[in-house]
């Protein structure tokens, strides 16, 4: 359901006619190896990407495409040491490449490194103010990491800038509102996310938390109905479900969903403490 930590890949692949050759041939050029193992990465075939983006750069020893498809190829296999070494490589041939600044940056944050990171993606917006994806990540460090929630709007609110269909960052401005508790800005947030993307779950989870937070049990119910229509084994969509079902007083649906919970998590407490005082309330009135 999360998707705030994507990649910001650039695109390098040269389409040409008779790509399919490439898989069928043994490759001779360097732009020939560099393009199967694009076509490798592409399909998640990350070792075999990362030996083709070798050879090209065994033909090509400047290849600094060759070096930063490798590096990202090595990023996904979670060898974080070797993409860092290769997105510097990159950057040391050829230093006007701002993605391969804020590849860097976001594997920088997977290490925890979040100043490197910070540094990175600075970098990249210098060489190019519209790299929104670099003002997205540096607004996910200053609100996850730092709770700096000020400069968190600013970022993510220049990342919609550069990019106004950027779901994410929507979602994310409307986390910020509601950690500073302004929940009427949250949802206006939110609502431009589900807009532009109807199925985007983690935008029902923070607008039914919003609704929650506004008491407003009713909207928050029918967002967490829309994620379970999305995810039918998500744990906190039933338990926040099951809390605004309760706060309604409606208690038998309550009940269902903390019991669906401990279904699928028989180890969470707080369902178990919280579908004893649904029952009770229910045999109560």
């Amino acid at each position: 359901m999360k998707r705030m930590y994507l990649l910001c890949v650039v695109v390098l692949i040269t389409v040409i006619s008779g790509n399919t050759t490439l898989w069928g041939q043994t490759p001779k050029t360097a732009l020939e190896f560099y393009e199967r193992g694009s076509m490798y990465g592409e399909s998640g075939n990350y070792d075999l990407a990362i030996a083709d983006y070798t050879k090209a750069i065994s033909i090509k020893p400047k290849y600094f495409e060759a070096y930063h498809d490798r590096g990202l190829a090595y990023h996904f296999k979670g060898d974080f040491d070797r993409a860092i070494a290769d997105f510097t490589k990159t950057i040391q041939l050829n230093s006007k490449f701002d993605k391969a600044y804020c590849n860097r940056g976001r594997v920088y944050i997977d290490k925890g490194n979040f100043d490197k990171a910070i540094t990175d993606f600075n970098k990249a917006i210098q060489l190019n103010s519209n790299n929104y994806e670099a003002y997205y990540f540096l607004g996910i460090i200053y609100f996850v990491e730092k709770g700096d929630f000020t400069k968190a709007i600013v970022n993510f609110t220049m990342a919609i800038k550069n990019n106004l269909d950027f779901v994410e960052a929507y979602d994310q401005l409307g986390r910020v509102y509601i950690e500073k508790g302004n929940y009427d800005m949250a949802i206006d947030f939110l609502n431009k996310a589900i807009q532009i993307e109807p199925d985007f779950g983690e935008a029902y989870y923070n607008r039914g938390f919003a609704f929650i937070k506004k008491q407003d049990y009713e909207h928050a119910i029918m967002d967490f109905n829309q994620l379970i229509r999305l995810y039918p084994e998500n744990e906190e969509a039933y338990y926040n479900r099951a809390y605004a079902f309760y706060k309604n007083q409606d208690y038998d649906h309550a009940i269902t969903d903390y019991e669906m919970v401990l279904k699928i998590n028989p180890n969470n407490t707080n369902a178990k403490i919280s579908l004893d005082l649904a029952r009770k309330q229910k045999t109560s009135r």
